[in-house]
């Protein structure tokens, strides 16, 4: 569909990429998953593959790719292996900062270096090695992460601290797309732009995905996507991460230890890139993420987070009157009276009466004349 917004960005990179004969320079490309790092690359760069047969072109340098990946343990030197194009580390290991010079060679190169966010600490001294020689090479270093997930005590931090110590260095942040953006990537499929930017927060990549799945209530790749997150967390921390997905806007921080989420286990929820710390508390960076989770939790579990937050707000002795219209018409049986009582959907002898639902609402982007909170429609009228 294209590379919307990111002109400014591309710009800059090609920029760089005409100073190279001139001396090396450091590029980081930083932005949430799904923001279009690879693209951006891909439309200035071109989709090449990894390791050596990235050959020079009339056009360009030559363009080498290493890859990190999601491993529980990272791969030693797992970039490093792509660029020289190795499969052991036995060849590796040894003299890899000469093998590195001569892989850069006199010839205009760009080295990338992509999802360091799952980085090894070997690979990162080798290209802290870089870096710090990277004027007097025809090298184009680009670094792309997820800076979301790089935290205090991150391997990726002293590969990061030498770039920006650096005179030769360039950051690129990609950001969210603007409404406009999103109103030309639906184009005339009939959803509502305004109401997909808002739930998806202009992320590329979950916006892509809607305009190409307009019918269905969830894109499943979008779903697989989000899922694929919580992968390597353990089966308490997973139903915890459901319990803050019962909170549609945020989870307030004062409920955290009723709720016996400590600060060790929110880390461990934050490392997947899901959750973002606001104001009102702890809550999802894009609200389609959290509509994913909710919507792999069972009925009957939703039911007791919902009652859980009930409970807590009513140990923390809150008097908001706006809690009970956060949460689903159906509490648990176990929700305390005091909180049921100012229920707007209960009858006097204790019955919920839940509004039905109309067929369009049953579709996230196909909208009826009355919008829900919990229920957002993107359809235009």
């Amino acid at each position: 569909m294209g590379l919307f917004e990111r002109e400014l960005e591309a710009a800059e990179l090609r920029k760089e990429l005409r100073s190279l004969r001139e001396g090396g320079r450091a590029v980081t490309v930083t932005g949430d998953a799904g923001s279009g790092k690879t693209a951006l690359l891909a439309a200035v760069l071109g989709p090449e593959p990894t390791g050596l047969t990235g050959d020079a072109s009339t056009t360009g340098p030559r363009v080498l790719r290493g890859l990190c990946d999601p491993l529980g343990t990272p791969r030693p030197l797992g970039p490093i292996r792509d660029l020289l194009g190795r499969r052991s580390t036995s060849d590796v290991t040894s003299d890899v900062e000469a093998r590195l010079l001569e892989l850069v060679g006199p010839e205009p190169t760009a080295v990338i270096i992509e999802d360091a966010q799952w980085i090894d600490a070997a690979s990162v001294e080798a290209l802290r090695f870089l870096v710090r020689r990277i004027e007097r090479l025809p090298l184009l270093l680009v670094i792309t992460y997820r800076d979301a997930d790089v935290s205090l005590g991150h391997a990726l931090l002293p590969l990061l601290g030498e770039i920006a110590r650096s005179e030769h260095a360039t950051q690129i942040t990609l950001g969210p797309l603007s409404a406009e953006a999103v109103r030309a990537i639906v184009g005339d499929s009939g959803l509502d732009a305004d109401r997909v930017h808002e739930l998806t927060g202009g992320n590329p990549f979950f916006v892509t995905e809607i305009a190409r799945h307009p019918g269905e209530r969830l894109p499943p790749t979008v779903r697989d996507a989000v899922i694929a997150s919580t992968f390597g967390l353990a089966r308490d921390d997973i139903e915890l991460l459901q319990l803050i997905a019962a909170a549609p806007d945020a989870l307030d921080d004062r409920l955290l230890p009723h709720l016996h989420i400590d600060v060790p286990t929110l880390r461990r929820l934050e490392s997947t890139g899901l959750l973002v710390r606001t104001r009102r508390g702890v809550a999802f960076r894009h609200e389609l993420a959290r509509l994913a989770i909710v919507e792999g939790t069972a009925a009957g579990t939703r039911r007791m987070h919902h009652a859980a937050i009930l409970e807590a707000f009513v140990a923390l002795g809150s008097s908001d009157h706006a809690v009970p219209r956060t949460t689903p018409s159906q509490p648990a049986t176990r929700t305390p009276a005091s909180v049921t009582r100012g229920w707007p959907l209960r009858t006097r002898r204790g019955r919920d009466r839940t509004p039905r639902r109309s067929p369009s609402s049953r579709w996230p982007w196909r909208g009826s004349s009355r919008r829900s909170r919990r229920e957002p429609s993107c359809s235009s009228s």
